[in-house]
């Protein structure tokens, strides 16, 4: 599950998606992207993906051998599939972008959003496997709706449990629901914390 304001390195392995980059990049660089229902389906149909993706700009594009090809994208939008316009040789689907829905100004709202900073820095500061740089991409981020996809794409979540947030729109909504996330996975981390230091105290 990909969001937006996020850059993703995408494996392409399938005959059907190379075909679909080798006849999109020549005319433009915009693609759709919608995650399967199940991953193991080599070759899905229009019921077997999620109608609200993600809409993304190939930055590049690296032939790496016969069989694969990396691409880097850039995450821009949600969309919405609309309708299917064709199956073979590869999905094709008409969209439309929808726009995040953003809550009036006021206290309740600042200190909504300062306390999802704060638990995301600390959330970092003591989780060893994040790297520090985190922290400082955190910090430069402005707009609530990028730092709730930021964080979305970072914390441990289920496929279900991204793929709700990628479909909620409402920004103060989904803001609640990563500050829910990151309470409990804090929790967690602070409890792996105490252990560490008291293993390394018996020892």
């Amino acid at each position: 599950v990909l969001f937006p304001g996020t850059v993703a390195p995408l494996t392409i392995e399938r005959t059907p998606s190379k075909q679909l980059l080798e006849e999109l990049l020549p005319t433009g660089r915009l693609l759709g992207l919608v995650t399967q229902k199940d991953s193991d389906l080599d070759d899905p149909g229009p019921s077997d993906v999620y109608r609200i993706g993600a809409l993304g700009n190939v930055l590049r594009m690296v032939r790496q051998d016969d069989d694969q090809t990396l691409v880097l994208v850039q995450i821009v939008e949600r969309i919405k599939l609309t309708k299917f316009l064709s199956k073979k040789p590869y999905l094709k689907a008409r969209f439309e972008i929808l726009e995040n829905i953003f809550p009036k100004q006021n206290p309740m709202w600042e200190a909504t959003l300062r306390n999802l900073r704060e638990s995301a820095e600390k959330f970092i500061e003591i989780n060893p496997a994040i790297p520090d740089e985190a922290t400082n991409a955190l910090r430069s981020i402005d707009s609530p709706s990028i730092l709730t996809d930021f964080l979305a794409t970072n914390l441990s979540l289920g496929l279900n449990q991204k793929q709700v947030l990628l479909e909620e729109t409402n920004v103060a909504v989904r803001a609640d629901e990563v500050q829910q996330v990151l309470n409990n996975q804090l929790h967690i981390a602070e409890l792996q914390q105490k252990l560490r230091a008291d293993v390394e105290d018996e020892f």
